[in-house]
């Protein structure tokens, strides 16, 4: 992965007590996987990789912020700010394509002549598959974001010692969920009641928390076939976050300074 990155900034002052600040960032994430070549091993024959590429995201993103004194000493201010934020881009990305990387199959064990250790055709069924062989690309996926609005109030109540209480606001959207193409939901269709065994992990006693039913998927998808995942950006899928912030601080003056927060 590789990625270049540009921000610009201006400030304006006007008059004595008001401060603009406007910017804008710009993010680009390239993920490729670059030629390779893997030597023949125990359980795999030597193979070459061409060079893939997998995403390209390109993201120009606005930042303000303003500060405004309230006082003619200049002592009380307040502050506002508000800026988005792409989701940095991150090698996984790539790896998850990478067919000379690790890729794990599950099965279940049938122990036939119940030695307890692995023979030879006692693979039972499939139960699922990880890595590159069973991912999809989704050209149409986008990058996750994030806003954030502050608003603080802040007052110097001695000289290099100011209180301030802050709000901030973030939400994250466009977040991204793993699905199985190959076995979308309406395929669990099979009822499956049992116990909620409670805390202790035990059905029967008396912290069971009654029935619970799931529901398995139909055997006819099953096998390697049915293993086709996939990134999406899930509708609707947010998560937001409010946080109050109380502090005050004796700025460095005289070999010395002090800072106490109260977050909640």
């Amino acid at each position: 992965m590789d990625g270049v990155f540009a921000y610009f900034k201006d400030s304006w002052r006007i008059g004595d007590r008001l401060t603009l600040n406007l910017g804008v960032r710009m993010d680009r994430y390239h993920s490729y996987l670059p030629a390779q070549t893997k030597e023949p091993g125990q359980f795999s024959e030597a193979a070459d990789f061409s060079e893939k590429e997998i995403q390209t995201w390109t993201g120009i993103v606005p930042r303000a912020a303003l500060s405004y004194a309230l006082t003619s000493d200049l002592r009380t201010v307040v502050k506002a700010s508000y800026g988005r934020f792409n989701f940095p881009g991150t090698p996984d990305l790539g790896r998850s394509f990478n067919i000379n990387d690790a890729i794990t199959t599950r099965y279940k064990w049938n122990d036939l002549n119940g030695n307890l250790i692995y023979d030879p055709g006692e693979l039972g069924d499939f139960v699922w598959r990880s890595g590159a062989s069973n991912r999809v690309l989704n050209p149409d996926l986008e990058q996750s974001q994030t806003d954030e609005i502050t608003a603080t109030f802040e007052r110097e109540v001695a000289p290099n010692l100011s209180t301030r209480a802050s709000y901030v606001y973030k939400r994250e959207f466009r977040l991204r969920q793993y699905v199985n193409l190959a076995r979308p939901f309406e395929v669990f269709n099979i009822p499956i009641t049992t116990t909620d065994p409670g805390p202790d992990g035990t059905v029967g006693t008396a912290d069971d928390g009654g029935s619970v039913t799931y529901y398995d998927f139909d055997p006819a998808v099953s096998g390697p076939d049915f293993e086709k995942i996939t990134d999406v950006n899930t509708p609707g899928y947010t998560d937001t976050f409010h946080n109050i912030e109380v502090a005050a601080q004796k700025r460095f003056s005289n070999n010395w300074q002090i800072q106490d927060v109260l977050s909640f």
